[in-house]
């Protein structure tokens, strides 16, 4: 099966990524979205109502100024009349006393002196209004930077107050899950393991007295899983009966008696035990105790199964645990004992606890505070720069506003100072004149109506010099009235525009991380899972060769080699079964022919007893030949052979149970040969026997022990398959209370790979349909039925020797057994 590429689209469409996505989100960019919202809210009110205060002191100031300008434009127009109806009149007496030699020169020096002195009158006053409006405007300008300065820092304080908190409580919620993650991780390590010894146990039945299989049923899990170091089977008294150790051999030393111990009345109460057995020590993990009941069936408790716990892998794995760059995991007990020490450090140190419920213990996660406070720190320095920056924008534009509104405000008054200057000299040219025509006739009555007339006319411009001033400073207050707002109000909408895109980009740019961190997390995750379930359905589709990648993080990594192990045990298992099968199949066979043999020799009995019988009577008939005779007595003793081998047939072929009587051994070997003995012969091999246990006898079925002498003589029949000298070698002797019997062929041995094996059930070296595999499994359980046992080696060929007990040693032995029962 091919493996599935990853790709964006697939990560979109996993349910893993869709509901990943989302969270991450709410987790991070909400939280962020929250606070840049509140800080842009908080500056957007800090704005208005510094807003409001500018517009409040732009008001009075330009109101102020307006006074002031108008003040001191009426005073300078005054003086300036006043100097003008002195100078009016120094120079109609000047003309009365001096008519005759100066008259024109007086009139045009007096014209002069009255624009020069006006003209420099209403300069001084235009350039004391502008000071003063200029001083008025820097004053504004410094109130509002420093109005706007004020407020820019509050609201960075409290900005930064509030991302401290929601970042470091982000922080602590990301510890707590981790700690809660690898807590978890704990137990399920220990549920696991407890799996196995429950299932472990459920193969045990201490009644039986099988110490051998149960030996071989703990070493089989102490193999297949190293963290067990220790195994061992207890009775109902406590007492250890078998033992599996990873690392020693087991002795009968090494069993000891554990009634008194707390997992052993824990087990026999029919609960699960688990507890501290080994604290750690010298840097190594701690050993647990585990304990369950081994059950007849579900309530009758007939022993225990215990076992010590190695937590040494657990123990790599949350030691290698990172949090962050520098943060770390460790364990204590319920007491504060370190079980996993902490690591020694100098720095400030985070903290998140998540309990181990089984075992009372606490999984502690520890982070640096500096490392957790660092993207506090730089976010602080983010909006510190930014702030600056506005301030420094915001104090550029009013400087600017304010440079406009002087420059206007001068340019008006230059234009008012032109204009009432030409006016002045227009009206006072208009009256010398007047007065230079009507000298001749009118002198005094003129110089009277010229002084009413220059008194008249000063009168006027001062009243349209002082409707000019009031109307120049309204216009100029209101102009800076005018401007002033758009400004303002220019100002925070760019102050509000700024704040809208940094909080946009920053909601964009935690979505983006998000979604990118989301994305990335399911592609680590969904990869190694869609390898699983691509293997999953391989295996369930018959492809049991199928094996993923083994390489994924943490505990998909651990299901991945699980994995892997289980489709190895499945294949093995398949292939077992198959063999199984097909031996299952040819024992079907074979039994079907052992009824059918049962049949055929019942069947073939009558006929040949007939043909027995009529050869008899016919040797009592006279007048026969003597070839006849001879014929007939050789019909009569192949018949009788033939009935021989008939009865042994049908007594070896019955079905059913077994009746344990005295058997002569030596006797039941030589009986083997009246089945066996012409395809010995047919197979050109010899039989040598060399039987001295003479009439030592066994407690047992002589039938069951036929089937194991012919299995043993069939083997090594077939194991000199198509030699020309083969031979099978049959003694037997008494030794010890024992009767023994070898089997010696010669013909290729027993290698030593297989020898291991030979006994277990469907274990065959043959070819298919020549062997079952059952032949020597079923010899070893008679033997064993009949407290006997049966060994093999190599000496030329393959030895096997049978030892079984005498039947005066048998009988010795019940009899002590029912005095100890006694």
């Amino acid at each position: 099966m091919n493996e599935t590429r990853l790709n964006i689209k697939t990560i979109l469409k996993s349910k893993l990524a869709r509901r990943l996505v989302p969270i991450l989100m709410a987790v991070v960019a909400v939280p962020i979205a929250m606070t840049v919202l509140t800080v842009g809210h908080v500056a957007r009110e800090q704005i208005v109502t510094m807003t409001h205060t500018m517009e409040r002191i732009n008001g009075s100031a330009v109101k102020d100024a307006g006074k002031q300008f108008q003040q001191v434009g009426q005073e300078t127009v005054r003086s300036s009349g006043r100097k003008m109806a002195e100078i009016s009149l120094q120079a109609g007496q000047n003309v009365s006393k001096q008519w005759e030699k100066s008259q024109a020169d007086s009139i045009a020096k007096t014209g002069d002196d009255f624009a020069r002195v006006t003209q420099n009158s209403f300069d001084g006053a235009m350039r004391q209004s502008l000071s003063t409006n200029r001083d008025i405007l820097s004053d504004v300008n410094g109130q509002m930077g420093r109005l706007f300065a004020s407020s820019a820092r509050y609201t960075q304080a409290r900005v930064a107050d509030r991302v401290q908190a929601a970042m470091l409580d982000q922080s602590n919620r990301q510890m707590q899950e981790r700690a809660r993650q690898l807590a978890q991780l704990t137990e399920v390590y220990l549920q696991t393991n407890q799996n196995y010894l429950a299932l472990t146990a459920q193969m045990l039945n201490v009644y039986d007295g099988d110490r051998a299989g149960e030996k071989a049923v703990l070493d089989a899990l102490v193999r297949r899983f190293p963290m067990f170091t220790l195994v061992s089977v207890m009775s109902l008294n406590g007492q250890e009966t078998a033992m599996s150790v990873s690392d020693q051999a087991v002795t009968a030393s090494d069993l000891s008696n554990h009634f008194n111990t707390e997992y052993f009345r824990a087990g026999m109460r029919g609960d699960t035990y688990v507890g501290l057995e080994t604290p750690s020590q010298f840097g190594r993990a701690p050993v647990l105790r585990l304990a369950v009941p081994v059950e007849l069936y579900r309530g009758k408790v007939i022993g225990v199964l215990s076992a010590r716990l190695s937590m040494e892998d657990l123990w790599d794995t949350i030691r290698n645990t990172r949090i962050g760059k520098n943060g770390y995991a460790y364990v204590t007990a319920a007491n504060g004992a370190a079980l996993l020490k902490e690591r020694p450090t100098s720095a400030q140190m985070m903290r998140q606890v998540a309990p181990i419920e089984t075992l009372g213990w606490k999984l502690v996660v520890a982070q640096p505070s500096d490392e957790v406070m660092s993207p506090v720190r730089s976010f602080k320095n983010d909006i510190a720069r930014n702030t600056q920056h506005s301030l420094r924008q915001m104090n550029q534009d009013i400087h600017n506003s304010s440079e406009i509104a002087a420059t206007r405000l001068q340019q008006d008054a230059g234009r008012l100072h032109t204009d009432t200057a030409a006016q002045v000299r227009t009206r006072t040219g208009e009256i010398f004149g007047k007065l230079q025509q009507k000298t001749n006739q009118q002198t005094s009555a003129e110089l009277k109506e010229m002084q009413e007339a220059i008194r008249s006319q000063a009168e006027q411009a001062q009243q349209d010099n002082d409707r000019r001033m009031a109307a120049a400073a309204g216009a100029a207050s209101a102009e800076v009235a005018r401007r002033i707002p758009p400004l303002t109000a220019s100002a925070l909408h760019l102050a509000s525009q700024r704040l809208s895109v940094f909080a946009l980009a920053i909601i964009l740019i935690s979505c983006a991380v998000s979604c990118v961190i989301g994305l990335f997390l399911a592609s680590a995750i969904l990869r190694p899972i869609l390898r699983l379930a691509q293997g999953t359905r391989a295996i369930a589709q018959g492809e049991l060769d199928k094996r993923v990648d083994e390489r994924a993080p943490a505990e998909i990594g651990d299901l991945a080699v699980a994995f892997n192990t289980m489709a190895e045990s499945l294949l093995q298992s398949r292939t077992e079964l198959d063999t199984a099968e097909a031996q299952l199949v040819q024992s079907a066979k074979l039994a079907s022919l052992g009824t059918l043999s049962a049949g055929v020799a019942h069947e073939l009995n009558q006929p040949v007893a007939i043909v027995r019988g009529i050869s008899q009577q016919l040797q009592g008939e006279p007048n026969l030949s003597p070839d006849v005779l001879e014929d007939l007595a050789l019909i009569e003793g192949q018949t009788g052979r033939m009935m021989k081998i008939i009865k042994h047939l049908r007594t070896f072929c019955r079905a059913g149970g077994y009746e344990m009587v005295p058997v002569t051994v030596d006797q039941v070997v030589e009986n083997c040969f009246i089945l066996i003995d012409a395809q010995l012969k047919a197979h050109d091999i010899s039989v040598k026997l060399d039987l001295k246990a003479g009439e030592g006898q066994v407690m047992g079925d002589a039938n069951e022990l036929e089937q194991v002498f012919i299995n043993l003589i069939t083997n090594a029949r077939d194991a000199m398959e198509g030699r020309k000298d083969g031979e099978i070698a049959i003694r037997s002797w008494s030794e010890n209370d024992h009767l023994c019997i070898e089997f010696h062929d010669n013909g290729t041995g027993i290698p030593e790979d297989v020898a291991a094996h030979i006994f277990d059930p469907f274990f065959t070296t043959k070819e298919a349909g020549k062997g079952t595999g059952l032949g020597l499994s079923i010899s070893h359980g008679i033997l064993q039925k009949h407290k006997g046992q049966i060994t093999t080696h190599n000496d030329g060929g393959a030895v096997f020797t049978i030892t079984l007990p005498l039947l005066e040693a048998d009988t010795n032995e019940q009899e002590n057994e029912l005095r100890r029962a006694a």
